[in-house]
């Protein structure tokens, strides 16, 4: 049985040399049709300089069992695609495209199938862009049809995998879907801008090195993004077509090491070691000298799997600090790792075949808003950290006991006292005593004067109050325009009279700012026996009496 299906595949050989392309009638096939499963295919080394003769007399493979809808290009081979074309139109221009802005060369023969030269153009990234037939980020070509038939023979090369169709419209369907892939690059590329302006106000307005990394990185994912597309070559390069093709793996390597140093510089709770502070800027360097390394010594079909392990190994190392983070009681740390993940997710995307949806090149535009997201989602750790304090001073700062400005009590210090002097009210059953200041008019005096003048007043007003209370009170400041005093002891003051003195002696500051003098000062007094889950109650409580003071009136006991 073996034998004989050898000798069938055998005597086979020469009825393949002998077959003829296959044909397609444009009359049925529509304003737009992919040429990939009706065109048949063989490879070719990509060394070898393509001969349209020689290359359209190959034998023809018999068709697959499921012609695939985008071809699927390897280093070191190039495909070449054959089909004929029948049309009874006069005068007819249709245009053949290939639908990728990362293909490094196409070539494309036409010639009357009754006999005739060959007509060709070639485009791709490594071709200048002035001997493209059009400027556009996708290599394209015009073939002019006769009555009768018409060969069709083209090229595809790539220096790595890469899966592409061949696409054929009208030429009113590829106008129209060069306008609509036009509008959408368009619009990726204002996103792109709009992240990269909310960056740079962050960075001018926070003045801080974190800010300013988010930045460059934004800046450098637009370039990316430009580059990828292919508008790199027709914005920048249209002369130097290896540079514009090498540029786009040295863009992604290099803003590889600029995530990591984004992710470095925006989590907290990281140990200040040198690792940790030169890991970000040493594998950028390092990633830009890769990059020309790679770019001017390595072999090209090196680039793309040079540029992912490269890629997989910053990503591995941005996650290990985010772990580190996490494990060291970092927060937002979700943040960061959502733009990590982001620029993983592009590496996957770019590993998957996305077919063109109505001339759309949906996989880049997606790799584009996972990048922009994933810049977004960095500026929104940052800012949470600014906002709520997260970083290594701010923690700090939450955990005094002791306000930063007039150096009382916080309200955390002030419920430490008032848990101590529950323990002396249990021996001598005697309640303590509470004074409640507060300042009505501060935040009007800020408003009409100013935060500076306002804080020197209050620094004023919180040393008379220590000056005429003693060391025997507990003098706390728990809100910005609030003052809370306690005291528990043997030799107890009466609170009518120690309030009046106390008054007295704020409304006559020594050489108070003028025109600020005590901000409306009211003082509620009373005795209470408090701990420390009882103080916000008491305080609520004397904050209630202190709002519903008459006018005139600067005192109550409650």
């Amino acid at each position: 049985m073996q034998y004989w299906l050898w000798l069938a595949a055998w005597l086979m050989v020469p009825a393949l040399a002998w077959a003829e392309p296959p044909t397609l009638e444009l009359k049925s096939a529509g304003s737009e049709v992919n040429l990939t499963p009706r065109m048949a295919v063989h490879g070719v080394p990509d060394h070898l300089q393509p001969m349209p003769d020689a290359l359209w007399a190959a034998p023809v493979a018999p068709p697959a069992a499921e012609p695939p809808e985008q071809y699927r290009l390897s280093a070191g081979e190039s495909l070449v695609g054959r089909i004929r074309l029948r049309t009874e139109s006069r005068n007819t221009v249709y245009l053949v495209e290939v639908p990728s802005p990362r293909i490094d060369e196409v070539r494309l023969w036409y010639r009357n199938s009754l006999g005739g030269a060959w007509q060709g153009a070639e485009a791709g990234d490594r071709v200048a862009l002035a001997r493209w037939p059009f400027t556009g980020p996708n290599p394209a070509f015009s073939v002019p049809l006769e009555v009768g038939q018409t060969d069709l023979l083209i090229l595809l090369t790539n220096a790595g995998r890469l899966d592409v169709p061949v696409l054929m419209r009208t030429d009113k369907a590829f106008s129209q879907a060069r306008m609509r892939q036009s509008n959408l690059s368009g619009l990726i590329m204002g996103m792109g801008l709009m992240v990269a302006v909310v960056c740079l106000i962050a960075a001018v307005t926070r003045r801080g090195r974190p800010a300013w990394v988010l930045f460059a990185y934004a800046v450098w994912v637009v370039l990316t993004v430009t580059s990828l597309n292919g508008y790199a070559a027709i914005w920048f390069l249209p002369d130097l077509p290896q540079l514009a093709d090498g540029g786009k793996h040295l863009t992604a390597v290099v803003m590889a090491g600029l995530m990591v140093w984004v992710v470095a510089v925006s989590l907290d709770r990281l140990r200040p070691g040198p690792v940790v502070r030169f890991l970000g800027p040493g594998l950028t360097g390092i990633a830009a000298g890769y990059g020309l390394v790679h770019f001017t010594v390595l072999p090209p079909a090196w680039r793309v799997a040079g540029a992912l392990v490269f890629s997989v190994a910053c990503i591995a190392a941005a996650l290990w600090l985010c772990l580190l983070s996490r494990f060291g009681g970092g927060r937002y740390v979700s943040y960061v790792a959502g733009g990590v993940l982001a620029y993983a997710a592009v590496l996957g995307l770019g590993l998957v075949g996305v077919a063109p949806v109505m001339g759309l090149d949906l996989r880049s535009a997606m790799a584009a808003c996972l990048l922009f997201g994933g810049v977004l989602s960095f500026r929104h750790a940052q800012f949470s950290r600014e906002r709520y304090g997260r970083d290594v001073l701010g923690r700090a700062a939450t955990g005094l006991l002791r306000d930063p400005l007039t150096a009382l009590l916080s309200h955390a210090g002030l419920r430490d006292v008032c848990e101590e002097m529950l323990l002396r009210q249990s021996a001598d059953g005697r309640p303590s005593q509470l004074l409640y200041l507060a300042l009505p008019g501060l935040k009007k005096a800020e408003t009409e004067h100013g935060f500076v003048l306002t804080e020197r007043a209050l620094v004023r007003l919180a040393a008379t109050l220590q000056r005429t209370l003693g060391d025997r009170w507990a003098i706390a400041r728990p809100s910005q325009d609030r003052f809370a005093c306690v005291a528990h002891g043997a030799m107890q003051e009466e609170l009518p009279e120690l309030t009046t003195r106390l008054l007295a002696h704020c409304a006559r500051l020594e050489d108070p700012p003028a025109p600020l003098a005590d901000f409306g000062l009211r003082i509620v007094a009373c005795e209470r026996r408090v701990d420390g889950e009882a103080l916000n109650l008491t305080l609520q409580e004397m904050e209630v009496a202190a709002c519903a003071i008459r006018p005139g009136r600067r005192i109550a006991l409650i």
